[in-house]
């Protein structure tokens, strides 16, 4: 594993928003960044918890909650560099 391999991440919320399996998604940054790994976080959480050495993205298109509109929003963001 290369030490600067990089790993993006894309979730409608961040920690300390959400259930369970944000706070495991959170917890597994952790993890990763502690392996070498370059995370960028792509969320929709407008506060989220931080990891040292983790780059954050927050946008507006994630913080809606009608699931259709948010796979258009999803593919909308997926067209943009």
């Amino acid at each position: 594993m290369c030490a600067s391999s990089k790993i993006l991440v894309v979730s409608e919320q961040w920690w300390p928003e959400g259930t369970g399996r944000i706070l495991a998604s959170h917890l597994i940054v952790h993890v990763l960044r502690d392996g070498g790994f370059k995370l960028t976080v792509v969320h929709g959480t407008e506060k989220p918890e931080m990891v040292k050495d983790v780059d954050y993205i927050y946008t507006r298109l994630f913080r809606v909650r009608n699931k259709h509109r948010l796979w258009i929003n999803c593919f909308a963001l997926a067209r943009q560099s």
